[in-house]
């Protein structure tokens, strides 16, 4: 959808006048005169434009001698076109990524491929262009929520008048229709770059057919109606999860489809590009930014179309996406800046999410904000400044293995189908791949490549040994806890950089409250029972949790063991412990508190105790003799005195469970056989120490005896 999204006369106008213009006009002189009513990509050839416009084919309206297409077929439904760019006339192997375009409403994707300044932008950030084309009778269109049905989610109209622009493929039953009907462009995406799931399909030309590329270094953009089907892409699980990073250009969905339905949807960053005047799709009520409070508008150039205004679209999309969102009465204050010469200067950006650091094969990097708003002064047009500033966010985001900090999601967008999370008990203890220690020598580094043997940040403010790494499983897709924490000293008010950092934890997995009340707690608590308004401990003071996420998915999941079993994690210096509760079998309140067992309603033993206790022996010969015996390289599987300490727990459990009687006996009996264990420690430590003591002594006697 254009600015020439009004009759199918007006149009035929507005095409008689750009060819007058032409004859008498320099290409660049045209674009930048006409651009806000043909709604080119980039600076796309207007004289395209009218020629696609004016074409009376169907799906072939974007044909022209320049322009070489692909035709991907299957069976049974219409024939799509779609034309590739490959970036310095080299080979699709050699690319950083593929961008994948969608027109506007009534032009075509070659525009993008034959246009010298799009040509120059892919060239320069090593991009392959594919840009298929959308449907039509006379104006290439594609569906995105609510254009084809003409209705919001409600059943009300997605428009204030009656534009007639509803095509014979359709229905035609409202008076807001206006996209095709000819085929469903959702599945045409999804098919195109995944697939059928059967190993003969009948698919011809696909993607993979005609270039080779790396499923997770697929990009999108749109233009207006293109755009519009972007925001589609992004809402279904089809395609959800095909994309690295998204753009949209003066586009946004209509009225009540501004979120996802289906909780299995990924979220994908997201820069929108609107036009401050832009009458069309006004990204607010005039005059701009509008109201922040304000969630619907409606255009104003006689179709009259009502589109979530830009501000609600990226809250609601900075929430979905995990950053923490404060007040929705008044606009984001984070300002965004895309990095290139041109659009600093012309693009107002702002957003609710801070930076974030990418985990990546080679370490850290920062990446931009999650979800970014971003408006230029003009209307509905597309400068070609706009699409470098796309581009640039695009580059923004290498391939990861990992996010980690601030507010962002960490789920890494994958191509395909969703493997289903773990939530395995014996993964109870882990901490996510987003998750960073501070380290001795290197500084923040990436949990999934630390070592046994490097010293991280602990409880104590000092560094200690890892001793061993008790679990290590890089890919394990598996459901983690996200605890978003304030940045202020809740004693002090100091404020750090960023406003909020988080942890990433199994739901089980310990962490340091800081303040119950009456003081400070001196053990963990599940993070499952962690809630909103509780004070989390941190290395540089108490910090409030103010926001909590249930159900993250993420890859990998991993966990080390310290001699006084804490760890320091993240920008915000969050302690966690290196352990985990384990629910009994049917008694959940003694998993919420801290405490494995209690006698007569007298709390007796804390899980940190009880771990520190039966690992003992286990540090004295990793500590001791060789830390070298404790290393598993990269093994991913847990570690034998582990395994053991969760045999003895849970034949407590097994027991308490099956003699439900017995509760006083089993609990006195462990209790008895983890204080011998300390006792025993106690000894051997003891013992060690005076006979060290006592070898040195006998040493400096002889010496003194011989002189």
């Amino acid at each position: 959808m254009t600015g020439c999204r009004k009759g199918h006369d007006h149009r035929v106008i507005r095409l008689m006048l750009l060819i007058v213009v032409l004859l008498g006009c320099s290409f660049d002189t045209v674009w930048s005169s006409v651009s806000s009513q043909t709604v080119s990509p980039s600076a796309n050839s207007t004289s395209d434009a009218s020629s696609d416009a004016s074409s009376n084919s169907t799906g072939k309206a974007c044909n022209r001698p320049s322009v070489t297409y692909n035709i991907f077929k299957r069976e049974g439904k219409p024939d799509r076109e779609y034309a590739v760019y490959l970036p310095n006339n080299s080979n699709s192997e050699s690319a950083d990524g593929v961008v994948m375009i969608f027109h506007g409403y009534g032009l075509c994707g070659g525009g993008w491929t034959t246009d010298d300044a799009s040509r120059a932008l892919a060239d320069e950030y090593n991009y392959i262009m594919v840009t298929p084309n959308g449907l039509s009778e006379n104006y290439p269109s594609w569906q995105n929520q609510g254009s084809n049905t003409g209705l919001d989610p409600d059943g009300n109209n997605v428009c204030d008048s009656q534009p007639g622009l509803c095509y014979d493929s359709c229905d035609c039953t409202e008076d807001c229709q206006w996209t095709h009907c000819e085929d469903n462009d959702v599945q045409f995406v999804h098919d195109l770059i995944v697939g059928s799931e059967e190993e003969d399909d009948g698919f011809e030309n696909s993607l993979s057919d005609i270039i080779t590329f790396d499923d997770s270094d697929l990009f999108v953009l749109g233009s207006s109606n293109g755009g519009m089907f972007v925001w589609t892409l992004l809402q279904d699980s089809r395609t959800a999860g095909l994309f690295r990073v998204a753009g949209t250009v003066i586009s946004l969905p209509h009225c009540g489809y501004g979120l996802p339905s289906d909780d299995s949807v990924l979220s994908t960053p997201v820069i929108s590009i609107t036009g401050k005047t832009d009458e069309t799709v006004p990204p607010s009520k005039q005059p701009w930014p509008g109201d922040a409070s304000d969630t619907c508008t409606t255009g104003s150039d006689g179709d009259n179309y009502k589109h979530v205004t830009s501000n609600h679209m990226l809250t609601q999309w900075a929430e979905f996406s995990g950053c923490a969102v404060g007040n929705t009465t008044s606009f984001p204050d984070v300002l965004y800046s895309p990095g290139t010469a041109a659009s600093d200067d012309l693009l107002d950006c702002k957003t609710w999410c801070d930076n974030l650091y990418g985990v990546t094969e080679d370490g850290l990097v920062i990446l931009p904000p999650y979800a970014v708003d971003c408006a230029f002064d003009g209307g509905h047009e597309h400068p070609a400044y706009v699409t470098e500033a796309a581009f640039s966010f695009f580059k923004g985001f290498p391939k990861l293995i990992g996010l980690t900090n601030t507010d962002a999601p960490m789920d890494v967008p994958t191509s395909g189908p969703i493997d289903a999370p773990t939530d395995d008990p014996k993964d109870a203890d882990c901490l996510s791949t987003s998750t960073v220690l501070h380290t001795k020598d290197k500084g923040l580094v990436p949990i999934s490549t630390i070592k046994v043997g490097d010293d991280v940040l602990t409880n104590s403010g000092k560094y200690d040994t890892i001793y061993s790494i008790d679990h290590k499983h890089p890919t394990k897709r598996t459901n983690f806890i996200r605890i978003y924490i304030d940045t202020k000293n809740t004693s002090t008010g100091e404020k750090q950089e960023n406003n909020y950092d988080f942890v990433e934890t199994t739901k089980n997995h310990l962490i340091f409250l800081a303040d119950d009340g009456n003081g400070y707690y001196h053990h963990p608590v599940p993070a499952h029972s962690i809630t909103i308004g509780d004070t989390i401990k941190t290395i540089m003071g108490p910090r409030l949790v103010v926001k909590i996420l249930s159900n993250v998915i993420s890859d990998g999941l991993y966990n080390i063991l310290t001699n006084d079993g804490t760890v320091v994690v993240n920008r915000g210096g969050v302690i966690v412990s290196t352990y985990a509760a384990l629910p009994f079998y049917d008694d959940d309140r003694k998993s919420n508190d801290g405490y494995i067992m209690d006698l007569f309603g007298m709390k007796l033993m804390t899980y940190q105790f009880f771990y520190n206790t039966i690992l003992k022996p286990y540090k004295y010969v990793c500590n001791t003799i060789s830390l070298e015996l404790c290393d598993l390289g990269d093994n991913e599987e847990r570690i034998l005195i582990s395994k053991y300490g969760i045999s003895i727990y849970n034949m407590v459990l097994f027991g308490k469970h099956r003699y439900g009687s017995c509760n006083f006996i089993w609990s006195f009996l462990i209790t008895v056989a983890i204080f011998t264990i300390r006792i025993i420690t106690f000894w051997i430590n003891t013992v060690a120490l005076v006979s060290i003591f006592l070898v040195i002594l006998w040493k400096m006697f002889i010496k003194k005896r011989n002189k």
